[in-house]
Formats: structure tokens, C-alpha cells, sequence
């Protein structure tokens, strides 16, 4: 298998008298190198900083992709610099050749990188019409985006340095069955990624509980999900295991259900018992947010007697449930002591 890297030893000798042919080329190369090192990062430096002052302000957006460009912009034209450089020197040919195999090597590489630094927002101008627009999406898109980037240039790049590709996925042998068994979990992973972002499961920032994990999305990738579980710790969670599994995503509630008990004795009389329920859910009824309100004495017992209570919280979140949900216990107790119940018990059976 021939490549770019063959031939290029130089012996002394030969070093010697490319270096006396070329003596005014080399001299003129070196000062090419100079030049769009130092002067051309320098002149692109202050053309960036004006483009910024002048739009960034009003075009937030132009901004931030002009600072995924920046990189490598000054990467492609310094390393154009120095292959013309490079050229000028007139090495011998195969060195010449081996350097222009690497020139373009690099330029695939650079490419690849800019792409890739864009992939978000090309990711995003694809899905904008479409159903399936959402954070979650467009990260998984950007993710895939990049892998097809990566994956085509290390197949030129490989092909560029000479090598034959196919030759060398011949070559792999044995360890091609290793690698066709990864590639099938792989794929598992990438369609049950696919499927749980078209089908709007969860967004980056939910709260979802499944059969054996539950907790806040962080991120979803191409093989995996990771879950920031209530006591702080990240799993980990493969997503061909995520998407066979029941998902309940609590960050899609309209409304939080709330159910309560107040177990309060049996010897209170009926008029007390029946003010207690009439003016519980009107203490309900004055808390915002508060819908969907039933109280009612729910069963006996030798020793008590049970009021039972629903009513929901409208909106998602947690924070604002557990305020609502303490104001209205609040309000219980001031019925409660109003009425003069004694030794009753508060039960919150579920939520």
C-alpha cells in the first residue's frame, strides 16, 4: 500500500544542493511564512473587532456566528500562507507532492471544523419548518451533523494521504464482526434518539420519571441520555432503554393534582363538622391558582373522622406548587383553630 509518506528522505547531499539551487526561493518562502503568520492574524484581528462593534449590536445573531467562523478562518488562511510559502522553495518533487497531499489534508480538517462549528445552526434552519422544532431536536440534529461531518473527512483525509480506503476496511479482518456488533447497538441508540426527539418525549431542562430513573434532562446525544436524578448525582441512561420504557414527563402538566386527609375526632358535632368543610374549601377557593376544588367528609372510623380533599395547581412547576400548596395547608389550620378542632392530623396521600 503506497502513501503520501514514501520517499521523502533527502540525503545530505541532495539537502545540499536543493538548498544552494534555491538559495533566493527559500529566502522568499521564509519571508511568505513570516508575513501571513504574524501580519495576516493581526490584520484579521482588527477587521473582526470593527465587523463586531459596528453589527453585533444589531444583529445578535450574525455575532455568534461570526465567532464560529473566526477560528477557523485564521486557521485556512495562515495555513495557505505557509503552503504558498512552502511552494516557493521549490522542494523536489516528491517532497513537493507530499506537502501539497498535506495541504489539502488540513484543509479537509479546517473545513470539517467550520462545519461543524455550524452545525447547530444549520441543524436549526432545517427543523424551523418543520414539527419536530425544538432545543431537543436541534441538539440531536447538530450531534448527527457532526458525526457525518467527521466520518466523510476522515475518509478523504485518508484517501488524500494516499492510503486506499476500502484496502484498509479489508484490512481490519477479524475485528471487522467487533465493529459490525458495536454498529448495531449504535444504530439502536441513533434511531431510539430519532424517535424520542420527533416525538417531542422530553425537551433539555424537563423533569421525567420512568420504571427505573427519574429526574431533570440535561442532555441528549446520539447514544445516550444523561438524567440529573433529585439528589444531585448524572446517569447515564442509553436510549434504546429510554424509549422502551414508559416516560412520564411532568414538565408537561397543566396542573398539579393534590390530594389530603384531615383525620380530626369523632366526637366533633355535625355542625362544627359541616362549617369545617364548608369553610375549607372556601379557604382554598381564596388561594391563587387553586382549581378544581372538592372537600367532603370521606368515611368514619370508632375513633375518627376523615375529610377528604382534592383540588389542583395550575402550571408545571415544582417551586411554585410546593408555595401554593403550603399557603393552602396554612389556611387549614387557620380554619381548623377557628373552629376549635382539636388533635386533628394532617395526611397528603398524593400529588
Amino acid at each position: 500500500m503506497s502513501s503520501l509518506f514514501e520517499g521523502l528522505k533527502m540525503s545530505k547531499n541532495d539537502l545540499t544542493a536543493w538548498g544552494v539551487a534555491n538559495k533566493d526561493n527559500i529566502i522568499l518562502g521564509i519571508f511568505i511564512v513570516l508575513i501571513v503568520s504574524v501580519v495576516i492574524p493581526i490584520i484579521l484581528h482588527l477587521i473582526f473587532g470593527l465587523f463586531r462593534k459596528s453589527i453585533s449590536k444589531r444583529f445578535p445573531k450574525i455575532d455568534r456566528v461570526q465567532k464560529q467562523l473566526k477560528s477557523p478562518i485564521y486557521s485556512l488562511l495562515v495555513i495557505t500562507g505557509i503552503y504558498l510559502g512552502l511552494k516557493t522553495m521549490k522542494f523536489p518533487v516528491k517532497i513537493d507532492n507530499f506537502i501539497g497531499g498535506l495541504y489539502k489534508a488540513l484543509i479537509i480538517c479546517i473545513f470539517a471544523w467550520l462545519l461543524s462549528n455550524l452545525s447547530l445552526f444549520l441543524a436549526k434552519a432545517l427543523l424551523k419548518k418543520t414539527d419536530i422544532m425544538n432545543e431537543t431536536a436541534v441538539i440531536f440534529a447538530s450531534n448527527f451533523m457532526k458525526i457525518i461531518i467527521v466520518a466523510i473527512a476522515t475518509v478523504m483525509i485518508i484517501s488524500e494521504l494516499g492510503y486506499n480506503i476500502n484496502g484498509l476496511i479489508t484490512g481490519l479482518g477479524l475485528g471487522g464482526l467487533t465493529l459490525s456488533l458495536a454498529a448495531k447497538s449504535t444504530a439502536q441508540n441513533f434511531f431510539a434518539s430519532f424517535s424520542l426527539a420527533s416525538n417531542k418525549a422530553f425537551y433539555i431542562g424537563d423533569w421525567i420519571e420512568t420504571p427505573f430513573i427519574k429526574g431533570t434532562v440535561e442532555d441528549l446525544n446520539m447514544k445516550n441520555t444523561k438524567i440529573r436524578t433529585a439528589d444531585g448525582a448524572l446517569a447515564t441512561v442509553p436510549n434504546a432503554k429510554l424509549a422502551d420504557d414508559v416516560i412520564i414527563n411532568y414538565s408537561k402538566l397543566e396542573k398539579r393534582r393534590v390530594v389530603e386527609d384531615i383525620i380530626v375526632s369523632r366526637n366533633i358535632p355535625k355542625e362544627t363538622l359541616e362549617n369545617a368543610v364548608t369553610l375549607i374549601k372556601e379557604a382554598i377557593e381564596k388561594v391563587e391558582l387553586t382549581v378544581d376544588i372538592l372537600v367532603g367528609v370521606n368515611s368514619f372510623d370508632d375513633n375518627a373522622v376523615k375529610i377528604e380533599l382534592i383540588y389542583f395547581i395550575k402550571g408545571n412547576s415544582y417551586d411554585k406548587y410546593f408555595v401554593i400548596m403550603n399557603e393552602v395547608n396554612l389556611e387549614i389550620k387557620k380554619v381548623l383553630e377557628q373552629l376549635n378542632i382539636p388533635q386533628s392530623e394532617l395526611i397528603i396521600k398524593n400529588i
